[in-house]
């Protein structure tokens, strides 16, 4: 009859309304998920960015207390070397008259000078190519971010144009399934 028809409507009205309802519990909570997970990322790329550049910062101190004690260390070699010449200028006197000692005595602490300032060179280039591994790594880590946040934007836009399109698909069919009394009356 035109009347239960009218009575199957409205209950499918009012199943309709809770559908809708439904639909938009489903949406905001999965907005919320999509929302929480972009935080996520985006903690996750940072945190992966300020441990880049606290490595880098770590390499630049370890080159530095290197440079330091390498310094050190060849400043004590020569000045230990530079000691044993002097040691054997003084046990040698005889060949001083004939200036083979001193002769002797000029070569070595050329050698030892000589050796001393490519050590001391070795240890300034060390220290610039950290700094020059630094920079790129910096800027390396710099850029790994801009694009993990670049892709976080897409994958959001993504994400929420998927949801938008999968709630207006939801309540299409809903929409389809609300025919009211008159619908179901006239036997929709």
């Amino acid at each position: 009859s035109a009347l239960y028809g009218g009575y199957q409507g409205m209950q499918r009205s009012r199943h309709a309304d809770e559908a809708r309802g439904g639909v938009w519990d489903i949406y905001e909570t999965q907005m919320g998920l999509l929302k929480d997970q972009t935080a996520l990322n985006r903690r996750g790329v940072e945190a992966t960015y300020k441990q880049s550049i606290g490595q880098v910062r770590d390499e630049l101190a370890g080159a530095d207390v290197a440079r330091k004690h390498g310094g050190i260390a060849l400043g004590q070699e020569a000045s230990s070397a530079i000691g044993g010449v002097i040691d054997f200028s003084q046990q040698n006197t005889g060949l001083a008259s004939s200036g083979t000692q001193q002769k002797m005595v000029g070569e070595s602490m050329s050698e030892i000078m000589n050796r001393y300032r490519t050590d001391k060179d070795r240890l300034v280039d060390t220290r610039e190519l950290a700094q020059r591994r630094a920079r790129t790594a910096t800027s390396a880590a710099r850029d790994a971010r801009n694009l993990a946040v670049q892709q976080g934007k897409i994958d959001w836009r993504s994400g929420y144009e998927d949801l938008q399109q999968q709630r207006e698909g939801m309540l299409t069919d809903v929409e389809s399934e609300d025919v009211g009394f008159w619908g179901g009356f006239f036997g929709g």
